[in-house]
């Protein structure tokens, strides 16, 4: 699998303003996840988005999600806290898995941002089996094309899309129930 870059940062923040490609929203706001018309984000989709602030900045500061929350002023909503620690909990194992997968690319040359979505999904998908396997998929490609680069989707896409085999067989085999 190729990836386009080998950066370590992330590509910027978002700024709010258009970027010109339509945007595909949900009609309805699901109990478990949703972006509802007019872009406001779900509870779970910020709490991702926190998630991945915590373990990204937990690697480059080497230490642990907990060390990270402790720190902070006011404490981040509690299932951001629990998908971070539980991504931080399995990495080992999820770093092999992506390993597994991920032909030609060892995880510690992928870019930082990558690192932590494709962290991020995968403690997802192995502690939160109430979460579809494919909101866990759209939602983290959306966070590496937000954080990273447009090709950083695909990338995570593709890999995760394999690992998501494994972690939870049979599940994207079968029929999306919209």
């Amino acid at each position: 699998m190729e990836h386009p870059t080998s950066a370590s940062e992330p590509a910027g923040e978002p700024d709010g303003e258009p970027d010109g490609e339509p945007v595909d929203e949900p009609d309805t706001v699901e109990a478990y996840d949703a972006t509802p018309i007019g872009g406001a984000a779900g509870p779970r989709r910020a709490a991702r988005e926190r998630a991945l602030e915590l373990l990204y900045e937990a690697e480059v500061k080497g230490c642990t999600v907990a060390d990270i929350v402790d720190a902070l002023p006011l404490a981040p909503d509690p299932y951001a806290v629990a998908l971070a620690g539980a991504a931080q909990a399995r990495q080992a194992a999820t770093d092999e898995l992506l390993g597994q997968f991920s032909h030609r690319w060892d995880v510690h040359r992928m870019p930082a941002v990558d690192r932590a979505v494709l962290r991020l999904a995968v403690g997802e998908l192995a502690s939160q089996p109430d979460v579809p396997a494919r909101v866990v998929l759209n939602e983290a490609v959306d966070l590496a094309k937000r954080y990273s680069t447009e090709e950083s989707g695909r990338f995570v896409n593709g890999l995760l899309s394999r690992v998501a085999h494994e972690v939870r067989p049979g599940e994207l085999d079968a029929p999306d129930e919209r």
